[in-house]
């Protein structure tokens, strides 16, 4: 693809920030550009200490809320406490299309206090779990029966550039879990999912 300019006549007013090149003979000027703030407001679930002695578990799940669509930015699952024997674990990222129940309440942490509350919710451990539909992606951890100590038994997943989030629409059915396919026994975990909200829906 050839380089190109389009001309611009300079007039009163506002003055943009500028540095000049040459090209085909043409003194072109480039601008600077400043993003701002990313304004959808963002929000962490947490979840510390939990245990993956059982197999198939709903770890957490996040649900929408009922107007708001949520975006994930980031899935970060780590291991906390050491197992009764090194092993292995998938970790899946998993769609609901109902609820599960039980367990214990989580609320999304806001990541500035000027926001509103988040529409959406969190469970740890759901006792009933929620109707699992497609699996999104799948990672693996490796556990050790000591102590972690240099962040190799986690994993992530984060939007990277080119791609898009993952998305939960609008609606108290719909969400993800994160679930651990092996059960490893006498270990726990810490998981953080990152999000956004927003009214629009593409």
């Amino acid at each position: 693809m050839a380089q190109s300019n389009v001309a611009v006549t300079a007039g009163s007013g506002t003055l943009l920030d500028t540095w000049t090149t040459s090209k085909g003979g043409n003194t072109v000027h480039a601008g600077r550009w400043v993003p701002g703030e990313y304004p959808d407001p963002s929000y962490a679930l947490s979840l510390s200490n939990i245990s993956t002695a059982t197999a198939s578990s709903h770890l957490m799940q996040l649900m929408a809320g009922a107007s708001n669509t949520v975006r994930i930015r980031r899935v970060w699952v780590a291991q906390l406490t050491p197992s009764t024997a090194d092993g292995q674990s998938s970790v899946q990222i998993i769609r609901l299309t109902t609820a599960g129940t039980g367990g214990s309440a989580l609320t999304p942490a806001p990541f500035d206090l000027a926001d509103s509350a988040s529409g959406a919710a969190g469970r740890s451990l759901t006792t009933a779990k929620g109707t699992e539909g497609t699996l999104i992606m799948t990672g693996n951890i490796g556990f050790r029966n000591t102590a972690p100590t240099d962040g190799d038994n986690a994993w992530s997943w984060e939007q990277h550039g080119g791609t898009g989030p993952i998305v939960i629409p609008a609606g108290t059915s719909n969400g993800i879990a994160i679930k651990n396919a092996s059960a490893i026994a006498g270990a726990t975990v810490n998981i953080i999912i990152e999000f956004v909200e927003t009214l629009y829906t593409k």
